[in-house]
C-alpha cells in the first residue's frame, strides 16, 4: 500500500513542476534481464490531468523478457498530499 503523507507547506518561489524523464537501466528482479526505461522522479498531478494509466506508465517499468512490472518509487504530488508510488 502506498505511503500517503498529508503536508502543509509554504511555497518559497519557483515553479511546481513534474520532473523531466530520465533514461535509466533496470535490472529485473525476476529474471535478471537488464533493460532501458524512462523514469520521472516526481509527478505533480496539480499541473495537468493525468490518467491512472499514464501515472502507472510514469512510475513503473515492464521487463521485455518476462513481463514483470517494477515499481520505480516516484514521488506523486496531488495538492498537499504527497505519495510514494510503488513504495
Amino acid at each position: 500500500m502506498p505511503l500517503a503523507l498529508k503536508l502543509t507547506f509554504e511555497r518559497k518561489g519557483g515553479d511546481d513542476v513534474t520532473s523531466p524523464p530520465e533514461k535509466i537501466t533496470v535490472c529485473c528482479p525476476a529474471c535478471s534481464e537488464r533493460y532501458g526505461s524512462w523514469f520521472r522522479p516526481s509527478v505533480n498531478l496539480s499541473l495537468e490531468p493525468i490518467t491512472e494509466e499514464e501515472l502507472r506508465e510514469m512510475t513503473t517499468a515492464t521487463c521485455p523478457a518476462c513481463g514483470r512490472v517494477v515499481a520505480l518509487d516516484s514521488l506523486v504530488v496531488d495538492g498537499d498530499v504527497w505519495t510514494v508510488a510503488g513504495g
